[in-house]
């Protein structure tokens, strides 16, 4: 009779959880989501804008660069763009901007098919829900 040994117990379990816990990775990030919804926090205001009044689109890449399209003609601001790259953290996705929008502590969180990004611009908080195509 082969004697039983703990170690080897929490080994097993140790592999067992070693699992996929989190889902997140480039093949499932890649692809094409666009703006449901802005919403824009400063001082004690918060503004919601959805289409038409904001219009945006993101596009992940699988090798971790993005590209940000983004229109608010209600406040004035029409066709801007950003680029650069993303990383996986997690179950939170960085962004580094290269260039243009100015946007600064860029982070996001996904649930199913919506992705949440949030930064600040300007002095003002700003949360945009994106949705995948």
């Amino acid at each position: 009779m082969k004697r039983f040994k703990p170690y080897s117990f929490f080994v097993a379990l140790l592999f067992m959880s070693c699992g996929e816990d989190n889902p997140l990775n480039y093949d499932t990030l890649a692809g094409t989501y666009t703006l449901r919804e802005i919403q824009l926090a400063g001082g004690a205001a918060t503004q919601t804008l959805r289409p038409p009044e904001a219009i945006g689109t993101l596009v992940l890449t699988t090798t971790g660069d993005f590209s940000l399209s983004l229109s608010i003609p209600s406040l004035g601001h029409e066709d801007r763009y950003s680029d650069g790259t993303y990383a996986i953290e997690g179950s939170s996705i960085l962004f580094q901007e290269a260039a243009t929008l100015g946007l600064v502590g860029t982070n996001a969180t996904i649930d199913g098919n919506e992705l949440t990004l949030t930064s600040s611009l300007a002095g003002s908080q700003v949360t945009m829900v994106f949705v995948k195509v």
